[in-house]
């Protein structure tokens, strides 16, 4: 998929929030139903954003602040099944990471764009192995069925934040983008806020990835009949085990 790659690692969701006991097996079983209808359908997925070509032998190492690459997909499919990127670390040990989506519905920044606010996407906290050479992160449908809780809009943030005891990392830069487009700069939060930064030598910062997306949910008319009739008989199912 990328001109450089050593390593490829699928990421599943870590999920930190905590979960109340009240409906929690039907909200479980909707979440994989709906989940199953795009898994079933992502051998169809289309590309939707590409940069994956034209490898500029740069790595963003951002230290540990949050960096993130202002998007503009491509196609109309916005169901998200598949969401790679690349990334390099010169660390001794293994790291920390973190992949979130962002909205742009933040406050503006230098009048004329708004910066990242609402998170609909958050990977939580990962591990993560040192790649002098560049490694691949896949994070797909089958391990991350929270995909199918939300679509994609048509221009969003992706960010990736590192920790690494020695040494750094970060995402690859690639040039140019082959699906969608990309702005040529890049979004920093120091843990501060977010302000828009470029490159001293004008190097393009657009961030090596690859997402994939199938038609949303209305293509899938047949899936919400099915989906009616399966909490249908999960309902009477609990019924008839509380009887005595």
């Amino acid at each position: 998929m990328f001109d450089n790659r050593r390593d490829v690692y699928t990421i599943s969701r870590l999920l930190e929030k905590p979960r109340t006991h009240m409906n929690i097996e039907l909200k479980k079983a909707s979440l994989l139903f709906a989940a199953l209808v795009l898994f079933v359908s992502s051998s169809f997925a289309d590309v939707v954003y590409r940069n994956t070509t034209g490898d500029l032998l740069t790595t963003l190492n951002s230290g540990t602040r949050e960096v993130g690459d202002e998007i503009i997909l491509g196609g109309t499919s916005r169901s998200l099944t598949n969401f790679t990127l690349q990334y390099s670390a010169t660390a001794n040990t293994v790291g920390l990471a973190r992949l979130r989506f962002y909205e742009n519905n933040g406050a503006p920044s230098n009048g004329y764009t708004n910066t990242p606010g609402s998170v609909f996407f958050d990977s939580g906290t990962f591990s993560l192995d040192p790649a002098p050479t560049g490694s691949t992160l896949i994070f797909d449908l089958e391990t991350n069925p929270e995909f199918a809780l939300f679509t994609l809009p048509d221009h969003f943030t992706w960010t990736m934040q590192f920790t690494f005891a020695t040494g750094s990392g970060g995402v690859d830069l690639f040039n140019p983008v082959t699906v969608g487009s990309s702005y040529a700069d890049f979004w920093e939060n120091d843990g501060t806020g977010w302000a828009l930064r470029v490159m001293t030598n004008g190097t393009p910062v657009n961030f090596a990835a690859q997402i994939e997306a199938v038609p949303e949910p209305s293509t899938f008319a047949l899936g919400a009949l099915g989906f009616a009739v399966f909490v249908g008989v999960f309902a009477r199912r609990q019924i008839r085990g509380n009887r005595v």
